[in-house]
């Protein structure tokens, strides 16, 4: 006689045999709440090449699958690479500064050249606020030179313009001169390392 425990074959109230053609899902089973991996290895080192120091961590430790896993992370601080950065964001704010008055300037020479009506919003305001950076280049030329009565080249914005880049250039040229660092011909290289278990 069948097992009474066999879930693929059940008896009947006649005693016949029956057998279930949907046999129950197996289910894979639970797994419990794996821990946290704890590390079987921890290693930091510390090295010195130059100005600059470097920090490296290994940690190596079993997942919970049995496979070893092994993470490095370094961090590398180098005052070098922070002070160009500084210089690199002056330089940016310079010659973007610099871009902004010479489109301005540039604007002032065009709406002059046609003839730019002064009553004019845009020409008013582009006349009010570039005034400033042009005056002191006003009267370097006895007169702006008149072109068939339709308008005027502004020789002493284009001046202004010219000065203005240079000035810029120069201001650049003398804060890397002055502030740039420089690196050590002498690399000291030291490594010192603590292993925990």
């Amino acid at each position: 006689m069948d097992s009474p425990l066999d879930p693929q074959r059940r008896g009947n109230l006649t005693g016949d045999i029956v057998i279930d053609s949907n046999p129950p899902v197996n289910q894979p089973p639970l797994m419990p709440d794996q821990p946290i991996p704890q590390p079987i290895n921890n290693q930091r080192n510390y090295s010195q090449a130059g100005n600059a120091s470097v920090e490296t961590v290994r940690q190596s430790y079993y997942d919970p699958t049995g496979a070893l896993v092994e993470k490095q992370e370094q961090v590398v601080d180098d005052p070098f690479t922070r002070r160009n950065n500084i210089l690199e964001r002056t330089t940016q704010i310079i010659y973007f500064v610099l871009g902004i008055l010479e489109v301005l300037l540039a604007l002032r020479v065009l709406l002059r050249f046609i003839s730019a009506d002064n009553g004019s919003g845009f020409a008013n305001f582009i006349y009010n606020f570039s005034a400033p950076f042009v005056a002191p280049f006003n009267g370097i030329f006895n007169n702006d030179q008149v072109l068939n009565r339709v308008g005027v080249i502004e020789f002493s914005t284009l001046l202004a313009m010219v000065i203005y880049s240079l000035f810029a250039y120069g201001m650049v040229r003398l804060l890397y001169i002055v502030f740039e660092p420089n690196r050590s011909s002498k690399e000291i290289y030291s490594t010192s390392s603590r292993r925990k278990f």
